[in-house]
């Protein structure tokens, strides 16, 4: 892994901020809401560069302290570095571009990413620019028009209701806005720790590798995320609100918003808790990936109050926390995920992240004792060590998402085996292997990440994980989903079959109208009901975060043993976006 991204690791806790001209607006337009992102508002409502010229960039008046009081809440809340869209989509820029003077100099005589970089420096962050690189509301060459892949359905993203011509010249705009601004960002502000490139839409390989290449050659050391385009990142970013829950072995970005939107928008008072927030965070941790929370500040440059209430609260926990989030955490050592909340672990310490509160916590697969037990923040707890489960007594505790640390001799021994008990009960898609039906023994082997789009060879592998962890390219009949597992106690299992919602990067079918799959666990056979048997949203945003759960059935385990479980589809068609098998002791 690339030591730069390790530092990156290492921090764990960014602040995207998604501020500009369109944050005057809120998400309104003459008296009416706006579907839609507050940061799209002029492309949602078809606003004439003239006139959102008049209503919003003449309008935007940064508080003279903005920046400093931007990085003083973040640094309270445990953020290490700060994003800011020096240009989103409507092209006004945050910056004093020689390159085009629709920017903030020209109308205020200020340069809020100097502000801001001035600040971050000041209080010791790290920093980063957002900057888009295709599209651009203000010029009639910016990308646009492209035809999303594997679908009919052709996406018309760029200023068409002023430049109604779609003979456009992308190249032109590139090479005369693009990368001149991009130089300008990599010259002017110090040492950047990212550049954060947003929306590759229809950019081309050669283009995507001139970037890359002009990043590099003027700061070596700053990280470009993957919506540069064709693979050319140093680090995966997620879909917006996207959240892993295992780690991927490769470097992985999540961006979360508070609400629904990124920009400021008025109306969404949908805000998540700063319950939901810590959880989030808990989660990248477990999951070796770091955490872009987004803020959405008014026109003015401060915060709602509903986001300084949210982070006051981050503030606490990862201050009594700091040892479970920063670095050298390396995420979950077990093959499994857990219903009352997650697992990390550094050097010889496992982290225990408690969001569904418990008697006793249970975790099976351990080879060898720990040393000690402690609750952060409370101090020694009692627990057990038998037949390889490790059981920690929970105290009752006011302290929101308690965390809990066992302490080993030397590195955790953790079992490869997967090991099915009363607490942990998934079998994620990540840590399955596809095996050929007809040999499921003798050719089982790991599944295959799919990334990237824009690859030609996309697809080439069969059935593989897309980024969110679910099944991708399941067409074939004759592959199946294969895990070896060990259960701990006899009884009736309860099985259910988790999916997550289609889109066109999964390339999976709709698991409404999926067809008949099998659920096996040893010589035991249960169909997959087709029907949806309830539905849930493990984030308030976002339709990645979206899972739909079929039933299969009750498995009898006559005793405790190590068996195969499968999961098989009978036509070959594609496939439902499988993200977990359940199997809980009733």
């Amino acid at each position: 892994m690339d030591n730069n991204f390790k530092e990156m690791l290492s921090d764990r806790f960014g602040m995207f901020v998604h501020y500009g001209a369109y944050s005057t607006l809120g998400g309104r337009y003459k008296g009416e809401e706006i579907w839609g992102l507050g940061e799209w508002i002029q492309r949602r409502a078809e606003i004439r560069i003239a006139d959102y010229e008049e209503y919003a960039v003449k309008k935007f008046a940064p508080a003279p302290d903005f920046a400093k009081n931007l990085v003083n809440r973040a640094k309270a809340a445990g953020v290490r570095y700060i994003v800011l869209t020096s240009k989103h989509h409507d092209g006004f820029c945050l910056f004093n571009s020689k390159v085009s003077d629709y920017n903030i100099y020209k109308y205020t005589g200020r340069d809020l990413c100097r502000e801001l970089a001035d600040a971050c420096r000041e209080e010791g962050l790290g920093l980063g620019f957002y900057y888009s690189h295709t599209l651009d509301w203000h010029e009639k060459n910016a990308a646009g028009n492209y035809e999303v892949a594997h679908s009919d359905k052709n996406i018309r993203n760029r200023n068409y209701w002023d430049y109604p011509d779609d003979n456009i010249d992308f190249g032109q705009y590139f090479r005369d806005k693009c990368l001149p601004q991009v130089r300008e960002l990599l010259t002017n502000y110090g040492d950047l720790k990212l550049i954060w490139f947003d929306y590759p839409h229809d950019i081309t390989y050669e283009e995507s590798l001139e970037l890359r290449e002009l990043v590099k050659s003027i700061q070596p050391n700053c990280l470009i995320n993957s919506r540069i385009g064709h693979g050319l990142q140093d680090y995966n970013s997620l879909g917006d609100n996207g959240l892993p829950s295992t780690p991927r072995g490769v470097p992985t970005e999540c961006l979360i918003t508070l609400n629904h939107t990124w920009g400021y928008k008025s109306d969404d008072h949908d805000w998540k808790s700063p319950e939901d927030i810590i959880g989030v965070l808990c989660r990248t941790l477990a999951a070796d990936s770091t955490l872009l929370l987004n803020v959405g500040p008014y026109g003015n440059g401060y915060l709602t109050p509903e986001t300084e209430a949210i982070l006051s609260a981050v503030g606490e926990w990862t201050s009594r926390n700091r040892e479970a989030i920063y670095g050298g955490i390396s995420g979950n050592p077990f093959k499994s995920v857990f219903s009352w909340g997650e697992v990390a672990r550094r050097g010889s310490d496992l982290f225990l992240y408690v969001r569904k509160p418990v008697e006793k916590l249970s975790l099976s697969g351990v080879l060898e004792a720990p040393i000690s037990a402690e609750l952060i923040g409370y101090g020694a707890v009692d627990f057990s060590f038998e037949n390889e489960t490790v059981t920690v007594n929970c105290p009752s505790t006011p302290l929101t998402v308690p965390v809990y640390k066992l302490r080993f001799g030397g590195e955790p021994k953790i079992s490869d085996a997967l090991a099915i008990d009363s607490t942990k009960d998934s079998l994620s898609a990540a840590f399955a292997s596809v095996a050929e039906k007809v040999n499921i023994d003798g050719t089982a082997k790991p599944i295959h990440y799919e990334y990237n789009v824009y690859a030609p060879d996309f697809g080439k592998n069969g059935l593989t994980l897309n980024r969110i962890e679910s099944t991708n390219f399941w067409v074939s009949s004759e592959q199946v989903l294969t895990w070896s597992v060990s259960f701990g106690e006899a009884g009736d299992y309860g099985a259910e079959i988790v999916c997550t919602m289609p889109s066109y990067e999964t390339v999976c079918g709709d698991p409404e109208l999926a067809g008949a799959y099998t659920l096996s666990v040893g010589d035991m056979k249960n169909p997959v009901c087709e029907g949806i048997k309830y539905t849930y949203n493990i984030s308030s945003t976002g339709d990645f975060n979206k899972r739909f759960v079929k039933d299969a059935g009750i498995f009898r385990i006559d005793e405790p043993k190590k068996l195969r479980v499968t999961l098989s589809k009978e036509c070959d068609e594609l496939g439902i976006a499988v993200m977990e098998v359940r199997l809980k002791k009733l």
